[in-house]
């Protein structure tokens, strides 16, 4: 693997298996690092600017919360 890959992979797993753009380029990875390893089948893009391991398990809880940050959890998830 390479240097980058090893990156954002750290970052993933920081993150509860999200990952975002910002966070990414906080790092000093680029954009296009992160559409080549979309391209390669090695990241996932669930919309504008967040992305999860291919081959990873993000924690969905998190990933909603990411998407829908107004979102309530309730009952059996609160």
């Amino acid at each position: 693997m390479d240097s980058i890959w090893n990156q954002i992979v750290q970052i993933a797993e920081e993150n509860s298996g999200i990952l975002t753009t910002a966070q990414v380029e906080t790092a000093g990875i680029g954009r296009v690092q992160l559409k080549q390893y979309v391209e390669n089948g090695r990241l996932s893009r669930v919309r504008k600017g967040l992305y999860v391991l291919a081959q990873g398990t993000a924690d969905e809880y998190v990933l909603l919360q990411t998407r829908c940050g107004k979102a309530l959890f309730s009952y059996g998830t609160a």
